[in-house]
């Protein structure tokens, strides 16, 4: 501050803007998790390690959402060969 005229030279920081993720992107990545899950994976290990808790919770969907798809596909296959080897 000067001395004498009172004015404020420090310089002010703006605050940072906060960075989102738009809901049509959010409802396209967990779309593309559950169809391909290793791209669900790798996105969400991008997504999960940045700071914004949004965007935290993105990547956590969509490792989940890669797990769910691989769990389905493992059951429909059990299924399918159960009911394969029960025709024979």
């Amino acid at each position: 501050m000067c001395p004498y005229c009172g004015h404020d030279y420090r310089v002010q920081v703006a605050a940072v803007p906060r960075a989102e993720i738009s809901g049509g992107m959010k409802i396209f990545l967990y779309i593309l998790s559950f169809l391909i899950p290793l791209a669900g994976f790798i996105i969400g290990a991008i997504y999960y390690t940045k700071p914004e808790p949004e965007f935290k919770h993105a990547g956590k969907m969509c490792i989940i959402l890669g797990l769910l798809a691989i769990l389905l596909w493992v059951v429909c296959w059990v299924v399918l060969i159960a009911a394969t080897v029960s025709l024979v």
